[in-house]
């Protein structure tokens, strides 16, 4: 989202495991955004996290901060024009050698966070979902190309 001042990650990447040290992270007189990051604990193992980089000069305008779900979903709801809103999601599914118990409740949480955003509200995903592309394209026309790796 160029020039918005809001950016969506999601996966610890290197320096993640800095970042990840902090529930909340505000930074004053900095070119660094503050992190508003979602994840386990030090203590536990932390193979997820989902956060938000918001610009110091649009934290206070905002009517709503990111609300952190759990370590692999992070909401945000932003204003737009007049009383319109936009919400975006930020989301990182397990990979696929999880357990289908961890895929399932990854799956019936994100359905549940997006049964909460206001119908009214433009809604956007971002985020890691894990996919595995191969031969069968045919199935996700307009969504998948014929571009493949694996088989």
């Amino acid at each position: 989202m160029r020039g918005s001042g809001v950016v969506c990650a999601s996966k610890p990447a290197s320096r993640g495991s800095q970042i990840a040290k902090y529930a909340v992270v505000k930074l004053k007189q900095t070119t660094i955004p503050p992190f508003f990051w979602s994840g386990r604990q030090k203590a536990e193992r932390r193979d997820a996290g989902v956060a938000f980089a918001i610009r110091n000069d649009i934290i206070g305008h905002l009517p709503y901060l990111p609300q952190g779900i759990n370590d692999r979903l992070m909401s945000l709801r932003l204003p737009l024009r007049g009383d319109q809103f936009a919400t975006i999601i930020s989301a990182y599914a397990p990979p696929m050698t999880s357990s289908d118990a961890a895929k399932d409740k990854f799956y019936e949480d994100l359905h549940a966070l997006l049964a909460t955003v206001p119908k009214e509200d433009k809604l956007i995903v971002l985020g890691g979902f894990n996919a595995r592309v191969g031969m069968d394209h045919a199935a996700s026309q307009g969504v998948l190309g014929p571009h493949r790796l694996g088989s």
